[in-house]
């Protein structure tokens, strides 16, 4: 739960400096599909645990996770040129 919440909010945070003028959409983007994922994964991870075991659902989560990896490095890539807030690539020690 703590890597999906630090994955989500990173991913907020690049997305959010993209464009200034639609943040507050962006925000309710976000909460809106959140809160669906809140009552939809219960019930299918229940029916997956009444179906298939109990091992089932978390080794469903780990696949999905894993699967998303490609998709969070590949939109980072993309969002990274349309920053508004500049950033320096060196680190200064």
């Amino acid at each position: 739960m703590a890597i999906i919440n630090t994955a989500n909010l990173i991913f907020q945070n690049l997305v959010s400096r993209v464009t200034i003028k639609n943040r507050g959409k962006i925000f309710g983007f976000f909460q809106f599909f959140g809160n669906i994922g809140s009552v939809i994964g219960p019930i299918l991870g229940g029916i997956v645990l009444d179906s298939l075991g109990l091992r089932a659902p978390f080794l469903i989560s780990i696949v999905v996770e894993l699967c998303l990896i490609p998709f969070y490095i590949i939109l980072v890539h993309i969002i990274k040129p349309h920053l508004r807030e500049k950033y320096d690539d060196k680190m200064k020690i």
